[in-house]
């Protein structure tokens, strides 16, 4: 295989910054994809949820102010017209993207800090994740719809795309009293406990990521102090595969739209990671684009991601393979030589690229 570099203007990577960073490690500024792709939406310095036109990257209108604190978490509806922000004091908002108006909020779901949220299949529910547990909140009056779990602390939530499930994973915090880590698969319906995993792991570990694939099968988690992200068959409740996740620590996971992919985000490292589902193979170097850990989400047509960071910088990879090829062959401007195609690949047929 012969790779062309591609750098500059005609790079892989689209860096910006959106807010001034902090200095302090832990701090979290996530983004989000909404609008179908069209708008992106990321977490500002000390208070409001800013505006990225997702094609140039420019500044998209004014900053939603109203969030009642520091935006820690984001979550979006399936649709990406909804987009909900949690604050490191606790509360949320409610937000209508295409029309930039507050829905609901700010109203207290945690005592300290939120640590993840999700939407249901039907937008009709909101699962918010922190020191007191998982509750559940009915997005259209914003009235509470009860919890899921004992009430101790939980790293992350997850609902499935596809059934009235919802997968909780502990964080390991405040009082040690169990090893992080370890996942819970709630029915939403039967408010019943139907899976408990947990990862065989040496060690302390705290559970900060979940995802779900976008059919709803596989079900992956993983945190701090676990080398691994696991992958677990939700029908049949066992381990799936574990992929190497080397990015120092999971922060944040997100398949790609045919589940093929899985985008990990490093947690206190600045890193992120493509691995192939299938084989646990690393696709391509790790990425970079500020300083602390990394937050990232998938682009609905599966071709970008979106990557921020705590210092507040973020860029956008284009993960389009088919679009790597024309680049190389726009650079390029011709196709391998037989001669070359011996040389290089000896003993493959002859298939020369750029010949379009």
């Amino acid at each position: 295989m012969i790779a062309w570099r591609i750098a500059g203007d005609r790079g892989l990577k689209r860096p910006f910054e959106f807010t001034p960073g902090r200095a302090a490690r832990d701090f979290r500024h996530p983004g989000a994809y909404v609008l179908d792709g069209r708008l992106i939406a990321v977490g500002l310095k000390e208070r409001g949820i800013g505006f990225r036109d997702g094609e140039t990257l420019a500044r998209a209108g004014a900053p939603l102010l109203e969030t009642g604190g520091e935006v820690n978490a984001l979550a979006t509806s399936l649709d990406g017209r909804t987009l909900a922000a949690g604050t490191r004091n606790g509360t949320v908002t409610l937000w209508d993207v295409a029309s930039r108006s507050l829905l609901r909020g700010p109203f207290d779901v945690a005592s300290g800090r939120v640590e993840g949220m999700s939407f249901n299949a039907d937008e009709t529910m909101l699962a918010t994740a922190g020191p007191n547990g998982v509750r559940l909140w009915d997005v259209a009056t914003g009235a509470a719809r009860g919890r899921v779990g004992d009430g101790s602390a939980v790293g992350a939530v997850a609902f499935s795309p596809a059934a009235p499930l919802v997968a909780i994973v502990t964080a390991g915090y405040p009082d040690w009293a169990e090893q992080g880590g370890v996942v819970e698969v709630w029915d939403t319906t039967q408010r019943s406990l139907v899976l408990r995993l947990r990862p065989d792991v040496a060690g302390d570990v705290l559970g900060y990521a979940l995802a779900f694939t976008p059919d709803g099968r596989v079900l992956a988690s993983g945190g701090l102090g676990d080398r691994f992200v696991h992958l677990w068959d939700v029908e049949k409740g066992r381990p799936l595969r574990e992929l190497e996740q080397n990015v120092g620590g999971v922060h944040s996971l997100e398949f790609s739209p045919d589940g093929r992919t899985l985008a990990v985000g490093g947690y206190g490292e600045q890193y992120a990671a493509l691995l192939d589902v299938e084989t646990g193979a690393q696709l391509g170097p790790r990425l970079t684009s500020g300083r602390d850990s990394a937050w990232v989400d998938v682009s609905p047509d599966g071709r970008s991601l979106l990557q921020t960071h705590g210092s507040g910088e973020g860029a956008v990879w284009d993960i389009d393979p088919e679009s790597w090829a024309r680049r190389a062959c726009a650079l390029a401007n011709r196709t391998l030589t037989q001669e070359e195609w011996k040389k290089f690949l000896p003993g493959r047929p002859y298939e020369p690229a750029c010949t379009g």
